[in-house]
């Protein structure tokens, strides 16, 4: 139990120094993105790629895992 707690603590942590780096870039690109929903955050770093999907324009993550991934278990991770 203790881990889990410490791994939400590194994901809340990880979670909060990627919308400080999305605020830059999307500052210094002029591009702003929006989203309805919890974040991932994943257990651990990995590559991931977006695409644009083509009927609605809605940028999707593309990452190895994703299909089996516990939407609730990062409730709260953002704030």
């Amino acid at each position: 139990m203790k881990w889990n707690m410490k791994l939400q603590k590194d994901k809340r942590k990880r979670c909060r120094a990627f919308i400080k780096a999305l605020e830059k870039i999307s500052s210094e690109y002029g591009v702003a993105v929006d989203s309805f929903g919890a974040p991932y955050v994943l257990e651990n770093p990995q590559t991931i790629t977006y695409e644009v999907d083509d009927d609605t324009e809605s940028l999707e993550s593309i990452w190895e895992g994703k299909e089996g991934y516990d939407f609730y278990i990062n409730k709260n991770l953002a704030k």
